[in-house]
């Protein structure tokens, strides 16, 4: 629209230009009276018309500007709008890659991980069958040795009750023997107590024997 109004605007001017020329040639074929008295004539229209179309001029140079300002601003709005919509595009492009590079590398994360659980999760399921078996091993030896503590304690109830009934018996034995002891020592005692009153019953028999003889040797040395 600028563009079409720029010829309208050229030729206001040379339609003022030429308004002027003519003005400016016309005394040359009158006469100075003429000429003045057609000046004075038309100074007036000539005047306003000039002002007229200078205002007219005026008022259009300023809605070319307007316009011509208006296509400005839409040619860099549509310039902005350009680099905009480009930085835009650029910035989801990169903002793309870096989802994509994000993505790899949780996958990478994922997988790594993944391997790493798997990793850990068949070392901790050995770890668990090794101590399986031995907690399968030390059950079983545990039960042996209760089995076998059980049996030793049996037998050590068995041994002790063996030897309480043996030392029973042999207190029971003992006894009879002491008795049987202190039975036969007194049996001793007495027969050695009678043996010695028979002694002491048999040497005052002695003595008296003896007496009675010396009295009587005595008797018959007295009488001889």
């Amino acid at each position: 629209m600028g563009v079409a109004q720029k010829p309208l605007f050229f030729q206001t001017k040379r339609h003022c230009s030429s308004g002027a020329g003519h003005s400016n040639s016309s005394p040359a074929v009158q006469s100075p009276e003429a000429s003045a008295s057609s000046k004075d004539e038309l100074l007036e229209p000539l005047e306003k018309g000039d002002e007229d179309e200078c205002a007219r001029v005026v008022s259009l140079l300023g809605l070319a500007l307007e316009r011509v300002k208006t296509k400005m601003m839409s040619v860099t709005n549509k310039r902005c709008s350009d680099i905009l919509m480009s930085a835009a595009e650029e910035i989801h492009l990169r903002l793309c890659n870096v989802e994509s590079q994000i993505q790899i590398d949780s996958g990478r994360l994922t997988s790594l991980s993944k391997l790493k659980r798997k990793h850990l999760e068949t070392r901790l399921q050995e770890q668990q069958e090794h101590l399986k078996v031995i907690y399968d091993k030390f059950r079983k030896e545990i039960h042996q040795y209760i089995q076998d503590c059980s049996g030793a304690v049996e037998e050590l109830e068995a041994q002790h009750a063996e030897v309480k009934g043996a030392i029973k018996r042999q207190n029971i034995s003992q006894r009879k023997l002491l008795l049987q002891a202190e039975a036969a020592v007194e049996s001793q005692l007495n027969d050695a107590h009678r043996q010695i009153a028979s002694f002491h019953k048999l040497g005052r028999q002695k003595m008296l024997k003896l007496k009675v003889a010396v009295a009587e040797c005595l008797k018959d040395g007295i009488s001889s």
